[in-house]
């Protein structure tokens, strides 16, 4: 079964980390666990993470999904 509230728990974390609190312990935590969440709730991880603009690390992480 999907879980929808892990959707709105990556949303609150990414606002969270644009606001630039704890920006790299969000991003490292999000970007550590994301292979282990289903598909319908990585595609708005990664609309959220999308979010965070010049960070490499979300850069670096969404480029090398795309290449699979």
């Amino acid at each position: 079964m999907y879980d929808w509230t892990q959707d709105k728990a990556v949303r609150v974390l990414t606002r969270l980390a644009s606001e630039g609190l704890q920006t790299d312990q969000i991003v490292d935590d999000i970007i550590s666990h994301v292979d282990d969440f289903r598909y319908e709730a990585q595609m708005p991880t990664f609309y959220f993470l999308s979010g965070l603009t010049g960070n490499k690390k979300v850069a670096s992480k969404v480029a090398s999904l795309l290449q699979r």
